[in-house]
């Protein structure tokens, strides 16, 4: 007689289940293993991109706010500068 008292093919027959088995219980342990870590992933990277887009807003309004408290202050220094005419002669031109 040979192990669990079967005959030989019974006894392959079953140590091949037995090994199907075990490897199914084990395919269904990294299964929820990695699909524990990917959800762990996915929450960390989703978390990251709304803080991401929270910090994007409040620059965008601080960008906007710089804007307006400068825009008149810039305006009259273009336009000052533009319209400040001086004519002079180059330093080459000379004058006969």
């Amino acid at each position: 007689m040979h192990a669990y008292g079967l005959s030989p093919s019974a006894n392959t027959s079953y140590a091949q289940n037995e090994a199907k088995f075990e490897i199914e219980q084990f395919k269904g342990e990294r299964d929820q293993n990695y699909k524990a870590l990917e959800e762990q992933q996915l929450g960390n990277r989703g978390k990251m991109v709304q803080e991401s887009n929270v910090q994007t807003q409040i620059d965008i309004e601080s960008l906007k706010a710089k804007y307006d408290s400068n825009k008149d202050e810039l305006l009259e220094r273009i336009m000052t500068t533009v319209c400040d005419i001086k004519p002079k002669s180059h330093i080459n031109v000379r004058i006969e």
